[in-house]
C-alpha cells in the first residue's frame, strides 16, 4: 500500500529542501551545456518488447520493464517542463513552483508514476512465485484517495503464499521501497552517460521518489498510526477481495521479518468486518521490532547523500565522477549501498559497494558495470555496437534468513548489446543470468536466465 497524504503534509520540508537545492545550483542554467534557453535536453524513450515474463504486459510489466516505462514517464514530463516552462531567467519563486509542481505530478497515482511503480514492484514480487489475481489500485484512478491498494487475493491464498514462500512474502512488503531506489539509480546512469553538461533538471523526480520512501517509513514509525490503520480497515469493507494485501508496508515487513514462521492466521488480527486483517498493527510489534523499524526509518535519510539531488550530473572538470548512498530494504534485512559513477575517456563506469545485513551479521557485495561503451565493431545496420556488461558478486544469509550467521555466495552476469539505426533509433538486447539471492529490481530470489529486448528512439 502507498500512503499518499504523508507527501503533502510534509510539504514544508520539501520547500526547505528545495531552497537548499536552489542555493547550490542557482547559477547553473536549466538546460544542458550548449543548448539555448528554450531547447531542452534530447528526449530518449525506450519501449520494452520482451522480458522476464515474455512479451511485455504494459499494464503489469516485470520489475525491470516497469522501471523502463517509469523512466519514460518521467523523461517525457521533464522534457515538456524544460521545453515549455523553463527559461534561463527564471526567478526563485518560479523555480519553487516548478519544483513543487513536478514533484506532485511525479507522485500522482497514474501509470508510469512513482506510485504506480511502487505498486507494480509489490505485485511482481509475488507474481514470480505464481500468485495471480493481484490488482493495482492505480488503475482505479481515484486521485482523491489517501491510499493506493493492491487487492484481489483471498485470505486463504495469502495464507498459502506466506507459508510456502516466506522470503518472497517478506520481500514483497518492502518491494515498493526498493522500486524508488532502483528507478533513481537507473535514471542517474542514463543522465551520467547522455547528459551534455554538468547540470540536470531531473532532480525534482529524484526528490519525489526518495522523499516518498522517507516520508512513508517515518510516518508509520509511531503508535498513533494504529488509528489510521483501524480507519483503513473500516473503509475497506467486508469483501476480502477488495482489501489491500499487506496494510502499511513497513510495519508488516518488520513483523514478518522477525517472525517468518508464524502462519497468516497467527500473525494477523481479526478484521473488524470479518476475516483476517491483512496488515499488522503497530501495537503488535515487540519493543525489539519497534526499535528495528525506527533504525530503518533513521537510516532512510542516508539516501539524501546524493549530489544529483542538487542538480549535478557529475563532479569535476578533467575527470567526471559522482556518487550517492542508497538505503535498501531486503528479504532478509537491509543494505547500505555506495554507488559510484566515473568517466574515463569514452568509458562510463558504474560500481556499487553493498553492505547488506540481517539481524546481526554483515554480508558484503560488489557490482561493476560499463555503460554504453561504443565499440569499433559493427553489427546490425552497419553501425558500432554499444556494449553494457554487468557483473555482481555478493554474499547473503543462507536461506534469506534474518537471524542466521551462515552465508552463501551469489552472482549476476549480464551483457546488453545496442545496435544504433538511422541516428535516431536503438535496438537493444540483453542476456542476464542470476544465481539464488536478492538483487534490487529483479523479482525472483531464485536462479533465473532472462533475455530482454527493447527499442529506443531519440526525439
Amino acid at each position: 500500500m502507498s500512503e499518499k497524504k504523508s507527501n503533502y503534509f510534509k510539504i514544508y520540508t520539501l520547500l526547505l529542501l528545495f531552497v537548499t537545492t536552489t542555493a547550490i545550483s542557482a547559477e547553473t542554467p536549466p538546460n544542458v551545456a550548449g543548448a539555448s534557453a528554450t531547447t531542452p535536453a534530447p528526449l530518449i524513450l525506450e519501449l520494452p518488447l520482451w522480458g522476464e515474463n515474455g512479451l511485455v504486459n504494459f499494464k503489469y510489466p516485470s520489475m525491470q520493464n516497469g522501471v523502463v516505462l517509469s523512466k519514460d514517464y518521467h523523461k517525457g514530463l521533464q522534457w515538456v517542463s524544460d521545453r515549455f516552462f523553463r527559461t534561463s531567467n527564471d526567478t526563485l519563486l518560479k523555480k519553487t513552483f516548478m519544483f513543487v509542481g513536478e514533484f506532485v505530478v511525479y507522485s500522482l497515482p497514474l501509470p508510469g508514476s512513482n506510485a504506480w511503480l511502487h505498486e507494480e514492484f509489490h505485485i511482481q514480487a509475488l507474481r514470480t512465485v505464481g500468485m495471480k489475481g493481484q490488482k493495482d489500485g492505480v488503475y482505479d484512478y481515484d486521485l482523491s484517495s489517501d491510499t493506493i491498494a493492491v487487492y484481489g487475493v483471498s485470505d486463504a491464498d495469502l495464507a498459502a503464499y506466506k507459508l510456502q514462500h516466506p522470503s518472497e512474502w517478506i520481500r514483497s512488503h518492502s518491494a515498493g521501497y526498493e522500486a524508488a531506489n532502483v528507478f533513481v539509480t537507473e535514471m542517474q546512469k542514463d543522465d551520467f552517460v547522455s547528459a551534455q553538461g554538468k547540470s540536470t533538471t531531473n532532480f525534482s523526480g529524484y526528490w519525489a521518489a526518495l522523499l516518498g520512501n522517507i516520508f512513508y517509513i517515518t510516518a508509520v514509525d509511531e503508535p498513533a498510526i494504529d488509528d489510521d490503520i483501524k480507519t483503513y480497515e473500516r473503509e475497506e469493507g467486508s469483501d476480502p477481495l477488495k482489501r489491500d494485501l499487506r496494510g502499511l508496508d513497513f510495519i508488516t515487513w518488520t513483523y514478518d521479518l522477525f517472525r517468518p514462521l508464524e502462519t497468516f492466521e497467527q500473525a494477523r488480527l481479526d478484521h473488524p468486518l470479518g476475516g483476517k486483517a491483512r496488515g499488522v498493527h503497530y501495537e503488535q510489534l515487540s519493543p525489539e521490532e519497534r526499535k528495528y523499524l525506527k533504525k530503518q526509518a533513521t537510516l532512510s535519510y542516508i539516501s539524501l547523500l546524493d549530489p544529483t539531488l542538487f542538480g549535478h550530473n557529475w563532479i569535476g572538470d578533467d575527470h567526471h565522477y559522482n556518487f550517492n548512498f542508497k538505503h535498501q530494504l531486503t528479504s532478509f534485512g537491509s543494505s547500505i549501498d555506495l554507488n559510484i559513477f566515473y568517466k574515463v575517456g569514452n568509458l562510463n563506469f558504474y560500481s556499487k559497494l553493498m553492505a547488506q545485513s540481517n539481524h546481526d551479521t554483515y554480508f558484503p557485495g560488489i557490482e561493476l558495470q560499463i555503460l554504453n561503451y561504443r565499440s569499433s565493431l559493427s553489427g546490425l545496420f552497419n553501425t558500432p555496437i554499444l556494449f553494457t556488461p554487468r557483473l555482481a558478486l555478493f554474499t547473503y544469509p543462507s536461506g534469506q534468513d534474518f537471524r542466521t550467521k551462515s552465508q552463501e555466495f551469489g552472482h549476476l552476469t549480464a551483457l546488453k548489446l545496442g545496435f544504433p539505426w538511422a541516428n535516431r533509433f536503438l535496438l537493444s538486447t540483453e542476456l542476464q543470468y542470476k544465481s539464488t539471492g536478492f538483487i534490487p529490481g529483479i523479482a525472483t530470489l531464485s536462479k533465473e536466465a532472462v533475455m530482454n529486448l527493447a527499442v529506443s528512439a531519440d526525439f
